[in-house]
């Protein structure tokens, strides 16, 4: 993956195995994070830094290579850009959930499998409704990648940026706008 490459090139890439992390909670569960302060490393250089938990270590090897995907490349490229603490929580999310559509592809994983199925309506319904719309009425073309199974993730990533940068022309939107917290 390119993306990888390019975390590499900036800086450390590390996976972490932390059996202390997540701190216990009733309501969530993660599997792995993106954390570039979690421990202190890597200070000259750029460090693109996933935490995997108790709860990850114990998962499938192809499903966690999906949530690294999400949190190191998806987080991790938009940590190396800077956009982490100025964009919509929603929005990273979003971009992020591209990446993990691009490593359910890569790896061949069943797209029909009810799990995947959920999460894909998630990303539609919920972490890229503001892009869908967004591109409904400014590159119509970009939609019809969302009726296919297995969509053109890299004109999706690109008509992203296009969104992203629509956004930061009109001024920005501040980052706990759109956040369901």
């Amino acid at each position: 993956m390119q993306a990888v490459e390019r975390l590499k090139r900036a800086g450390d890439v590390i996976i972490l195995y932390d059996p202390a992390f997540p701190s216990r909670s009733l309501t969530s569960l993660t599997i792995a994070a993106f954390s570039p302060g979690h421990v202190d490393l890597a200070k000259t250089r750029h460090e693109s830094l996933v935490v995997v938990g108790r709860y990850g270590v114990h998962w499938p090897s192809d499903e966690l290579a999906v949530v690294l995907a999400h949190e190191l490349v998806g987080h991790g490229v938009q940590h190396l850009e800077g956009r982490l603490s100025e964009t919509r929580f929603l929005d990273l999310e979003c971009e992020a959930f591209l990446w993990t559509e691009l490593a359910y592809q890569d790896l061949g994983i069943d797209k029909l499998r009810r799990e995947v199925v959920q999460i894909r309506r998630q990303i539609e319904r919920r972490w890229c409704s503001g892009f869908i719309g967004w591109s409904a009425n400014n590159q119509p073309g970009l939609n019809a990648a969302w009726k296919e199974l297995n969509p053109d993730v890299d004109a999706l990533i690109a008509g992203f940026a296009r969104y992203a940068d629509a956004i930061q022309a009109k001024g920005g939107v501040k980052k706990d706008q759109g956040t369901d917290s």
